[in-house]
């Protein structure tokens, strides 16, 4: 990549960005794109198909769920809602092979759960993610994750917190002391 392809990519994605490794991702993604369509692993029907199939790409080339977003914007020139859309389309077209990203960005998103007024505050920003956080503590016995009333905030019962946890995989975690 010249000084020009990165000098664009800072300003398309901002400054605090790592841009080494989003610029070996795009060359690891494009690269995986040409072989599989050179090779005819993949042949895609149309434009969506292809766009869906790079963010997928994008997204095993170790571009997060939450930088993706802003990538596609950036890359195929969409507002960020479109591109939330399209990034959830993505995810759900290849739900398997991503299921590792998606529950990397659960874990992240339980992790930072705080502790307060006993229960769990968790920001489950709209889309996939919060879809399947929700449908997990959805098929639970135990009461439903509520919303906070700010945002994209809501609150578990620690029981509810700590099986969805497992749910994906993840240890328990325990409440803070005081």
């Amino acid at each position: 990549m010249t000084d020009e392809d990165l000098s664009r990519l800072r300003t398309s994605l901002g400054p605090s960005t790592d841009l080494e490794r989003i610029a070996r991702a795009l060359s690891m993604a494009g690269a995986t794109e040409l072989l599989a369509q050179a090779t005819g692993r993949v042949v895609p029907g149309g434009m969506r198909e292809a766009r869906l199939y790079r963010i997928y790409l994008l997204l095993q080339s170790g571009i997060t769920l939450e930088e993706a977003q802003t990538i596609v914007a950036s890359i195929f020139k969409e507002t960020p809602a479109r591109a939330r859309a399209l990034v959830e389309s993505a995810i759900a077209r290849y739900d398997i092979e991503l299921r590792k990203s998606v529950v990397a960005r659960v874990a992240e998103l339980l992790d930072k759960g705080v502790w307060a007024n006993n229960t769990w505050n968790v920001e489950l920003p709209v889309g996939f993610v919060r879809d399947r956080v929700l449908e997990a503590s959805g098929q639970m016995t135990s009461a439903d994750p509520t919303r906070a009333g700010r945002g994209s905030v809501y609150r578990f019962p620690d029981e509810p917190f700590q099986a969805v946890r497992k749910v994906f995989g993840l240890k328990s975690h325990a409440k803070p002391r005081k």
